[in-house]
């Protein structure tokens, strides 16, 4: 963005170049980029959280002209938008030394925070790189912006010293090894794995397995979920062909997203020729696969290549009973408190990072 805008003044194509939503989620931006630090913005994901609680907070003054003044505007990736003044990063009196366990976004934004607090940061991750979820997040169309997220983070915990061990496995003996002050538990989440009647299991990939490039899908897929995560998948299968179906036992799909992209996905996944079953109730197998009853009362097979599970997550406890019992200061955030969103992580990440 500050490139495009440069190149456009320098040209004489504009006079003036303004920002908005690239404002609201770094406020620094111009003067990041007027000091040559352009790795150090915060990017813009397009996630349209901003718009999408906008017009929340006004259809709520609307059906509740009485109630508790809900204006604002809230961001993904900033945390402190509209409370910039309590949301300052101040040195900590005492530095301290924590172990992060989870390079997603709740872990990094958590690492990021608490080393410039001036904290010993060692952050230990189980997979070969960082981003955690963000990865599969920024394959789908109209997502590719989150890859500029983990680009950021990266450089963060590079620029800020952050200890970060990669494909490692956390254990006790392993972080009892730092002997830390505090430890941060943001492991994320698992994919549920349903156990439906008629799905042949070595047909069964989770959503996040195709995502991430580690499942391969056959011509006809089916998708259990109509979620966030079963749509996107969809709308990224669809471009490379095939018979794709969305199955969903609720009455309608993106339950948990706001008007504009439930708007934006719908259409899409119409324009591809994705099929969405929403109502279903499972009445049962064949030979062929599942049977499910759909709204109009009609019974159907659902005949596939391959099943792809994206009908929710459990949360990561892993070690926290046993982190709890031997450490004073154990705290859980993002997914592996509850599976939700990119905003959700990243916000308590920041505030975790705040408080130590």
């Amino acid at each position: 963005l500050p490139e495009l805008g440069e190149w456009a003044l320098r040209e004489g194509i504009v006079d003036m170049v303004a920002m908005g939503r690239a404002l609201i989620a770094d406020p620094y931006l111009p003067k990041k980029a007027a000091e040559g630090r352009p790795e150090d913005i915060v990017p813009c994901i397009g996630c349209l959280e901003c718009l999408e609680t906008s017009i929340q907070a006004i259809i709520e003054a609307i059906v509740n002209p009485g109630g508790p003044n809900q204006a604002g505007v809230r961001c993904s990736v900033n945390p402190s938008v509209g409370r910039e003044r309590e949301c300052r990063i101040t040195p900590a009196s005492a530095p301290k030394r924590v172990v992060i366990v989870g390079g997603g976004p709740a872990g990094m934004e958590a690492a990021r925070v608490a080393r410039l607090r001036g904290h010993d940061v060692t952050l230990i991750e189980k997979d070969a790189q960082l981003g955690g979820l963000l990865r599969a997040a920024a394959v789908p169309p109209h997502k590719e912006a989150i890859s500029l997220l983990i680009e950021y983070f990266e450089t963060q915990m590079n620029k800020l010293g952050v200890k970060v061990e990669l494909g490692k496995e956390a254990t006790m003996a392993g972080i009892a090894a730092v002997r830390p002050d505090v430890v941060i538990w943001a492991a994320g989440t698992t994919p549920l794995i349903l156990d439906i009647p008629g799905i042949n299991r070595a047909k069964v990939v989770s959503a996040v397995d195709v995502l991430s490039g580690r499942a391969a899908v056959g011509n006809t897929v089916t998708i259990i979920g109509a979620e966030g995560i079963g749509c996107e998948t969809a709308n990224f299968l669809a471009n490379r062909g095939g018979k794709i179906t969305i199955v969903e036992v609720k009455e309608r799909p993106l339950t948990k997203e706001g008007p504009i992209i439930t708007t934006r996905l719908l259409e899409d996944l119409a324009r591809k020729k994705v099929e969405v079953l929403t109502g279903v109730k499972y009445e049962g197998s064949d030979r062929n696969g599942p049977i499910v009853k759909t709204e109009a009362g009609e019974f159907r097979t659902l005949y596939a290549d391959t099943y792809v599970l994206a009908a929710g997550a459990r949360s990561n406890s892993g070690l926290v009973s046993a982190l709890k019992g031997e450490f004073k200061n154990v705290y859980v955030i993002g997914d592996s408190t509850e599976p939700r969103r990119i905003h959700d992580a990243i916000t308590e990440g920041f505030e975790v990072g705040r408080r130590i």
